[in-house]
Protein backbone atom coordinates (compact mmCIF):
# COMPACT_ATOMS: atom_id res chain seq x y z
CA UNK A 1 0.00 0.00 0.00
CA UNK A 2 1.23 3.32 -0.83
CA UNK A 3 1.03 6.18 1.15
CA UNK A 4 0.64 10.25 -0.25
CA UNK A 5 1.32 12.85 1.73
CA UNK A 6 0.06 16.09 0.42
CA UNK A 7 1.27 19.86 1.49
CA UNK A 8 0.63 23.05 0.23
CA UNK A 9 2.21 26.21 1.13
CA UNK A 10 1.75 30.01 -0.32
CA UNK A 11 4.54 32.48 -0.78
CA UNK A 12 4.36 35.97 -2.15
CA UNK A 13 6.33 37.83 -4.74
CA UNK A 14 9.28 35.71 -5.98
CA UNK A 15 9.13 33.12 -2.71
CA UNK A 16 7.34 30.19 -4.72
CA UNK A 17 9.84 30.51 -7.51
CA UNK A 18 12.82 31.32 -4.97
CA UNK A 19 11.72 28.03 -3.45
CA UNK A 20 11.95 25.77 -6.55
CA UNK A 21 14.66 26.90 -7.56
CA UNK A 22 16.41 26.01 -3.88
CA UNK A 23 15.07 22.72 -4.41
CA UNK A 24 16.23 22.18 -7.47
CA UNK A 25 19.97 22.95 -6.68
CA UNK A 26 19.55 21.18 -2.88
CA UNK A 27 18.90 17.81 -5.10
CA UNK A 28 21.73 18.52 -7.64
CA UNK A 29 24.02 19.14 -4.56
CA UNK A 30 22.62 16.37 -3.22
CA UNK A 31 22.16 13.76 -5.76
CA UNK A 32 24.74 11.42 -4.60
CA UNK A 33 22.88 10.96 -1.04
CA UNK A 34 22.37 11.92 2.45
CA UNK A 35 22.18 11.54 5.90
CA UNK A 36 19.85 12.68 8.26
CA UNK A 37 19.88 12.92 11.68
CA UNK A 38 16.15 12.63 13.05
CA UNK A 39 17.34 12.74 16.80
CA UNK A 40 20.07 11.25 18.98
CA UNK A 41 19.38 8.14 17.95
CA UNK A 42 17.71 7.86 15.03
CA UNK A 43 19.37 8.46 11.59
CA UNK A 44 17.93 8.08 7.68
CA UNK A 45 20.32 7.39 4.92
CA UNK A 46 18.47 8.54 1.53
CA UNK A 47 20.21 6.87 -1.46
CA UNK A 48 20.59 8.53 -4.99
CA UNK A 49 17.97 11.46 -5.76
CA UNK A 50 17.38 10.82 -9.15
CA UNK A 51 15.28 13.44 -11.05
CA UNK A 52 11.62 12.41 -12.71
CA UNK A 53 10.19 14.04 -15.61
CA UNK A 54 6.85 15.27 -14.75
CA UNK A 55 5.08 17.94 -16.43
CA UNK A 56 1.95 19.91 -14.45
CA UNK A 57 1.10 23.49 -13.20
CA UNK A 58 3.35 26.19 -13.91
CA UNK A 59 6.42 24.14 -12.86
CA UNK A 60 7.39 20.76 -11.34
CA UNK A 61 10.05 19.00 -10.18
CA UNK A 62 10.13 15.41 -9.32
CA UNK A 63 12.65 12.85 -7.70
CA UNK A 64 12.84 9.09 -6.54
CA UNK A 65 15.17 8.03 -3.36
CA UNK A 66 15.30 5.47 -1.04
CA UNK A 67 15.31 5.92 2.53
CA UNK A 68 16.86 3.65 4.93
CA UNK A 69 15.66 4.24 8.57
CA UNK A 70 18.99 2.84 9.92
CA UNK A 71 18.18 1.85 13.58
CA UNK A 72 14.91 0.26 12.41
CA UNK A 73 16.66 -1.71 9.06
CA UNK A 74 13.36 -0.96 7.03
CA UNK A 75 13.73 0.32 3.59
CA UNK A 76 11.14 2.42 1.73
CA UNK A 77 11.15 4.24 -1.89
CA UNK A 78 9.84 7.76 -1.64
CA UNK A 79 8.74 9.42 -4.75
CA UNK A 80 8.36 13.26 -4.37
CA UNK A 81 6.21 15.40 -6.70
CA UNK A 82 6.70 19.93 -6.25
CA UNK A 83 4.74 21.15 -8.53
CA UNK A 84 4.68 25.22 -8.45
CA UNK A 85 1.20 27.18 -9.42
CA UNK A 86 1.39 30.81 -9.59
CA UNK A 87 2.12 31.41 -5.65
CA UNK A 88 1.16 28.34 -4.27
CA UNK A 89 3.25 24.99 -3.88
CA UNK A 90 1.84 21.22 -4.32
CA UNK A 91 4.22 18.73 -2.91
CA UNK A 92 2.93 15.27 -2.97
CA UNK A 93 5.58 12.45 -1.05
CA UNK A 94 4.52 8.90 -1.82
CA UNK A 95 6.06 6.22 0.12
CA UNK A 96 5.83 2.34 -0.11
CA UNK A 97 7.50 0.19 2.54
CA UNK A 98 9.70 -2.26 0.99
CA UNK A 99 8.45 -1.93 -2.56
CA UNK A 100 8.60 0.17 -5.52
CA UNK A 101 6.53 3.68 -4.73
CA UNK A 102 5.01 5.22 -7.78
CA UNK A 103 3.17 8.64 -7.85
CA UNK A 104 -0.50 8.32 -8.47
CA UNK A 105 -0.82 10.77 -11.53
CA UNK A 106 -4.82 10.94 -10.76
CA UNK A 107 -4.27 12.15 -7.25
CA UNK A 108 -1.71 14.80 -7.79
CA UNK A 109 -4.13 16.05 -10.91
CA UNK A 110 -7.19 15.67 -9.03
CA UNK A 111 -5.52 18.05 -6.00
CA UNK A 112 -4.10 20.59 -8.91
CA UNK A 113 -7.52 20.88 -10.01
CA UNK A 114 -8.66 22.10 -6.93
CA UNK A 115 -6.20 24.92 -7.32
CA UNK A 116 -7.53 25.75 -10.62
Amino acid sequence: MSIVLTTLSSHVGTGAEDAMADLKKAATTCATGLTVFNGVDDTSKYSKIVPVAYNAGDEALAYTTKVVKQEASENADIHLVVVRKGSTIATFTTSLLGGKAKPSKAIVDAQLKKLG
